[in-house]
Parts: C-alpha cells; structure tokens; sequence
C-alpha cells in the first residue's frame, strides 16, 4: 500500500490559512479594549497570519486525509517546541458519522476550529478495529461515554455535542498505533527481537508494548522506559516513532488516571470537589494552566502519597509543576497589568523586572524592584504566587537527595512559615466556577503565550512528549518546593478524605509498583505515608522522587544523552549502549 500524498496534519497546517484571517479578527477584537502593548502583540500576530494565508493559499485546495503518514513529524515539532501561531489549530476534519447521531454530528467545512474546545485520546488496536464505547473525561470534570465506530484510522474526529466548558461542541481526535502501511507491531517486535537484552528482558518490553498498544496503562515502568529509549535511538521510520511517542505518553497517563479513578471511588468528598480534581487533571494532560489551585493541590496529594512506581510518580510531579508555573505565571502578569495602583506607564518595567527574576537573572532596575517587592505581598493574588515569588527573591533552598534530616525539617519548616505569613484568602477556593482559559486572553512575556498558541492547545499536550516551557528552572524548583510542602500540610482525615489509602494498598502496590512501606525512619512496616504529615512526610516524598533539583533534569537524560554525542558517532554508539545496559539493570534493581 502507498503512503498517501498529504496527511492529516499537514492539512491542518494548509487549512490553518483560510481561518487564520477569522482568528486574526477575533483576536483584533479583543485587542482594541487592552492596553496598547497587547493591541502591539496582536497586531505582529495578525501580520503573521496574513502571510501565512498569501503564501498557502494555493494548497488550500488539496483533500484532507484521515490516515497521517506524515503526522508524527508535525505533531511532534509543533507540542514539543510550541512556536507556531493559534492559526494552526483552525482545522477541518472529515468525520466519520457515527451510529448515535444524539451525541455526534458532521464536522462542518464552514466551521472556525481555531478556538474550539480539542481532545487527543489514544485509542487501542481492538476499538482500531472492531469499536465500541471508551469513557472520556473532559475540563468540565463530566465524563462521557463514547460510542468508537470500527476500523478508525490516525487524524479521525468526533464532535460531542456541547459538552464543553461554555456549552460548545467538543471535538475528540482520535490516535491509534494501527496503520497497515507502517505496520509498527511488526516494527517493534523485531526491534525488540534484535535488541543486545536477555531473554528476560525481552519478554518484559514485549508485554509493555502490548499493554501499551491496548490502550492500558503499564505496570512495568522499567520495561516501558527501556522501550522508549530504544525507540527513540533505532533507524525506525520517524513517522513510527512518533505514533509511538504518543501510545507510550498515554500509557503513562492511563496508570495515573487508574490511580486517580481508585482514589475518587474511595473518597469522602463531594462530588462537586471530585469533578474539579478529574477537570484539573485534564487541564495538567493538556499541558495547560489549571483554573484551581486548591484542587491541584488535591490533586498532588493523590498522586504524591499513591503506590505508584517512583518514575511514574516523578512523571507526573513535573508536569504537575509546569501546569502550575504557567498558572502562577499568568495569574502575576495579569495582575500587574491590570492593577489599578500601578501606573500604566511603570507596567513594562515592573513586568521586565519579574520576567528577570523568573529566569533567575540579576536585576539592574533596583527601584523598580523595591516597588515589586513591596507591593506584592498585598496584592490581591493567591497565597501560592506571593509564596513563590518571596522563596525567588530571599530562599536559595538547595533540597535534594543528599541533605541531611534536619536539613530536610529546616526547609520545610521555612516554605510553612513563608506561605502563611500571608493572610488567607479566597483566590485558590476548592469550590469554584470552572472557567476557562481564553486564548485572546492571554497577555504577552507569559510563559503560557506560545502554548496557548500551538496546536497542542487542543489537548494533544502531554501525548506529544516531555514538555519545557523555557530557562525558568529555579522558577520550576522553587515551586515544585512549595507543592510538595502543600501536600505535606495535609493530616491523615485529609488524606482519608481523598481516598488515600485505597490507592496505598497492597493490592494496588502489586500491580502499580513500589510503596510507600517503611518510609525512611519515618515509617514502619505498619506505618506508610498516608499516616505521615509535616517534615517527615516532606522528606519521604523528597527522596522518592530523587530530590527536587533532580527532578527538573530526570526528563532529560535521553535527549542530553544524544545531545552530548551528536558530533561523535562512535562515542555515541558507545553512550547509546551504556544506556541500554543501565535501563536493563533497572529491571532488575
């Protein structure tokens, strides 16, 4: 069979310029009622677009393709370096029409996509073939059941009818492994085939790659990463390790909504609360800034204090972080540009001033800077922003895996003291209106602005791979900080409430991985971290996750790996084999 001529995600690039002009309008719109360096912004943005639709509009013209035989490329350059305008979200699918016509309609080619409400889910090789029903949850917190017609292929679309945020159609992109052009079952078998692993180990990433394929999440985080690196440095087609990259994310994701689904069940919360936490967890899968701290909060108290393997749980830890840095973030430059005792003409040297500071970098403007530092702490901005702003200007807190105990108290003991030297308030309120974040709405200089304004906006986020969101490390250290403090600040009836210790069993321990039995000298065989609060609870998390400081680099050591070796072939292949020998032991370990 022959690939086909044009993919599903270059067609989304070539339609992207006829609505370009639509979203440039809506954008220009909102544009004239802000301050005049948003109007600038918008404006270099519809310039963008105008080209963009002169120099594509002949293309326009081609048929769009369900198969992508080309996606992996595109979906991988787009959400992984988040540099294209919102135009490239303005799509228009063909739609195979499904059985129940209640919940579904035809996607019209009259219809503007750009700024509708979009769904990546990975679907496994039996609903490929046969269909059937799959349950998705959406940023409402509501979860559907789906009807999957058969013999789907890569790039297809559902519309559900407005469920969305605002009561608008939602659109559900379909992703599968399955493509008998490529064949990747075959691929990867024989990859794993000709891998230098024991027989053993072999077994182990056959069994990962199944569960993956299904659709499931992966008991064996070891075998999956073991696979993914050998993916990642094979001479398979690109296109196949992209399809990959995307079934092995949503394996991932899959153990961590199990783990969050089991919780729930458990809990003792309303079911009001329990809606929030499942929509946070779909702003996080999405690789966006989340509508409620409070309920992410909750959310990492889940997941930090579950029988989850230790990878997975530092997996999940970061990109928790990278949702709440693009939360904190926005919600400050918002703030100062809205706030009227600032004088509109200081706005630009307050924002320089704290986007300097946000990358860790000296401040010249020191007036400027004492101005910032006496107004924040009043500021009407959540308790989590001024936290994080006071630990950049005053804390340089070194934490990681090697500090003593009473190192680990004195930083905790010093994060507590920070975040309630601040009167309470009602700005990270559990209970809220879930609204949602407009793209028109987000101000230049934050770090949201280029993911807001990609095509994995749509939710194709974390399925796309390992996110980074700039040279904001101490910014992601020292809030990664204050979010493992928050969830330390929890007692047991609180942990009990959220349905900890259904997650901490040792029926889910056996299936999810390592636990939390016999924490350090915290713990005790009959003791876990569901009874741990406070400084012990705090340095327990730490070393399990490996240390703060360390967390920020664990995701990379792959791509720093190849990166290194770029320029030497040999010793590339000798660091490649390295590697290889040092995830088989882990196997083990």
């Amino acid at each position: 069979m022959e690939p086909q001529k044009q993919s599903f995600w270059d067609s989304i690039k070539q339609k992207a310029s006829l609505t370009g002009k639509n979203v440039t309008q809506k954008t220009t719109e909102v544009a004239k009622k802000r301050a005049s360096q948003i109007g600038e912004a918008v404006s270099q943005q519809a310039a963008k677009a105008s080209k963009t639709v002169q120099d594509k509009a002949t293309e326009v013209k081609d048929s769009i393709a369900h198969q992508a035989t080309t996606a992996g490329k595109n979906i991988m350059e787009t959400a992984t370096e988040s540099v294209e305008s919102v135009t490239q979200t303005s799509q228009n699918w063909m739609h195979p029409r499904p059985n129940n016509e209640e919940d579904f309609g035809e996607a019209s080619s009259a219809i503007d996509w750009s700024l509708d409400e979009l769904y990546h889910i990975f679907f496994g090789s039996q609903l490929t073939e046969k269909g059937g029903a799959k349950t998705v949850t959406l940023k409402t917190g509501k979860s559907y059941e789906v009807k999957i017609p058969p013999r789907q292929t890569e790039g297809s679309n559902l519309r559900l009818k407005g469920c969305g945020l605002q009561g608008n159609d939602v659109y559900l992109v379909l992703h599968t492994l399955a493509n008998p052009y490529f064949n990747i079952d075959r691929r990867i078998n024989q990859l794993i085939a000709q891998a230098p692993l024991y027989n053993r180990s072999k077994i182990r990433c056959l069994e990962a790659y199944n569960q993956m394929n299904t659709g499931q999440g992966v008991d064996d985080i070891s075998a999956l990463e073991l696979l993914d690196y050998l993916v990642s440095v094979s001479k398979l087609n690109a296109e196949i390790g992209q399809h990959y990259t995307i079934a092995s994310q949503n394996a991932r994701l899959m153990g961590l909504k199990h783990c969050l689904d089991t919780a729930l069940a458990a809990s003792n919360i309303s079911q009001t609360e329990q809606q929030l936490i499942k929509a946070t967890f779909q702003y996080l899968v999405a690789g966006e800034a989340v509508t409620n701290l409070q309920a992410l909060t909750a959310l990492d108290t889940i997941m930090l204090n579950a029988a989850l393997h230790r990878r997975l749980k530092q997996y999940y830890l970061y990109h928790s972080v990278v949702s709440r840095v693009l939360t904190l973030d926005l919600i400050i430059i918002n703030t100062i540009n809205q706030s009227p005792t600032i004088q509109p003409s200081s706005r630009d040297y307050w924002l320089s001033v704290y986007t300097t500071l946000r990358q860790d970098k000296a401040v010249t403007d020191a007036i400027t800077l004492n101005e910032l530092d006496q107004w924040l702490p009043t500021a009407p901005l959540p308790n989590s922003c001024k936290t994080v702003y006071q630990l950049m200007r005053h804390h340089r807190l070194e934490l990681n895996e090697e500090f003593e105990a009473e190192d680990y108290q004195a930083s905790f003991k010093l994060i507590q003291s920070v975040l309630h030297s601040f009167q309470p308030n009602k700005t990270e309120n559990f209970i809220a209106e879930n609204k949602s974040i407009n793209v028109v709405d987000i101000p230049p200089k934050t770090l949201a602005e280029k993911n807001y304004q990609s095509v994995d906006r749509g939710g194709l986020g974390l399925l796309a791979g390992d996110r980074r969101i700039g040279d904001v490390n101490f910014f992601l250290e020292m809030t990664a900080r204050l979010a493992v403090t928050q969830v330390c600040l929890s007692d047991s009836s609180a942990k009990t409430d959220l349905g900890i210790p259904a997650v901490n069993s040792s029926e889910q321990s056996s299936v999810a991985g390592e636990n939390w039995q016999a924490v350090g000298s915290f713990g005790t065989s009959q003791t876990d971290i569901s009874q741990l609060c406070g400084s012990a609870a705090y340095q327990a998390i730490i070393e399990e996750i490996g240390g703060i400081t360390g967390l920020m680099t664990a995701m990379d050591t792959f791509k720093q790996t190849k990166e290194r070796s770029f320029l030497n072939p040999l010793k590339m292949k000798q660091n490649q084999q390295q590697l290889i020998k040092d995830l088989e032991t882990k196997l083990y370990s």
